[in-house]
């Protein structure tokens, strides 16, 4: 049975204009003015001078991997993350993912040991800014919001950060992660052992 631990609640969370972003090699530096923001939740909703804020945030938190947990697979989920997510656990670089909308998971067994303490670190990028032209903002060439699937919440504003759930999960280490099926139709037989006409010439 696959097993839930919620990451929900309070984190550190810095905004950091400017600062590098899609850049495996270049982690967020340590947050010098952090504030609390409950995740989930968009960052503009939650302060005031945030509004319309769309550009580089870092979030970061402590969680333990239960000791209970050993020996199996732990995955880190994340129910949306608008718009490109990169994350670091403990300094070392897990992977990232571009889209606000679909959720994502790293396998993250490798990076940390059951029953202690580890720091989550996960740098956001939101390029909404490119919604008002009339506006100055950052232009992020390479997650160019032109391109990027957006419905018409653009028309009032961003909506940026970790805006859905975070939940660790432990499973099994070994587990199908996609299954094709194949048909065989031209047997002419269905799995209920039933036999239909099989297929006709021309």
């Amino acid at each position: 049975m696959r097993e839930r631990l919620s990451l929900n609640g309070a984190w550190r969370f810095q905004p950091t204009p400017g600062a590098p972003y899609n850049d495996p090699d270049t982690p967020p530096a340590a947050l010098t003015e952090p504030r609390t923001i409950a995740v989930p939740g968009c960052i503009q909703a939650q302060f005031a001078d945030l509004r319309d804020y769309a550009d580089v945030s870092v979030y970061e938190r402590t969680f333990t991997v239960p000791a209970a947990w050993g020996g199996r697979a732990v995955r880190l989920h994340f129910g949306a993350v608008d718009y490109l997510a990169e994350v670091w656990i403990d300094g070392r670089y897990v992977g990232n993912h571009e889209g606000g909308f679909l959720p994502f998971w790293f396998d993250i067994t490798r990076y940390v040991a059951f029953g202690r303490d580890h720091r989550l670190t996960v740098r956001v990028t939101d390029p909404g800014g490119a919604a008002w032209p009339d506006r100055e903002y950052r232009p992020f060439p390479d997650i160019s919001f032109q391109e990027a699937p957006h419905g018409k919440q653009s028309w009032y504003g961003s909506i940026g950060g970790i805006w859905q759930e975070v939940w660790l999960e432990a499973g099994s280490p070994v587990w199908l992660y996609r299954v094709l099926a194949t048909p065989t139709w031209q047997a002419g037989r269905s799995t209920s052992g039933r036999s239909w006409p099989g297929p006709r010439g021309p």
